[in-house]
């Protein structure tokens, strides 16, 4: 929980294959892995290599194929921590009128990130995340994307910062 960078979305998409793979065996273990925080090689557990062929791992390394392509799967995925603000899959985000205990989580793995100075690249919604960390809008390593509907992290996406993300990446390999 102590990443270098932090990408921050909404909420996990629905796939029709989600549920399929939800209870695959390989997928429960990762999933359980990574609640406990026990995985070494792939902490950011949907693009690990036994999830090839899934919807996540697709959307995952489509989404960070710029900086998989700089870096390699593992490096990346040791790298970036994925927050999502509500963590449930859904076909459309809707925010809860109550806020529920794990986005009081979320909120939680942010301002710890922001304490650590930690980069932070918003994929989704500023304006949200903002309204549950109001710090982040004068955070100095936050980013963000220009185009929130394509959150690919690739130099033409980011409004500004993407050699600052590449350089946060190749730090963390010094650790």
């Amino acid at each position: 929980m102590d990443a270098d960078i932090l990408v921050l979305a909404l909420n996990p998409g629905f796939s029709q294959g989600d549920a399929a793979v939800h209870s695959t065996p390989v997928y429960q273990r990762l999933w359980r892995s990574n609640i406990a925080q026990t995985i070494d090689d792939f902490p950011l557990f949907l693009i690990h290599p036994d999830l090839k062929d899934t919807p996540c791992h697709a959307w995952w390394t489509k989404n960070l194929r710029h900086i998989i392509g700089l870096f390699g799967e593992r490096h990346v995925a040791q790298s970036i921590l994925a927050v999502q603000l509500f963590p449930y899959h859904s076909r459309a985000f809707k925010c809860p009128k109550e806020r529920l205990p794990s986005q009081e989580f979320s909120v939680r793995l942010v301002r710890s990130a922001i304490q650590r100075s930690a980069t932070i690249i918003i994929m989704r919604s500023r304006a949200i995340w903002e309204k549950y960390l109001p710090e982040l809008a004068t955070y100095r390593y936050v980013f963000q994307l220009r185009n929130p509907r394509n959150v690919v992290l690739s130099p033409n996406n980011f409004v500004s910062g993407f050699e600052s993300v590449v350089e946060a990446i190749r730090r963390a390999s010094t650790h």
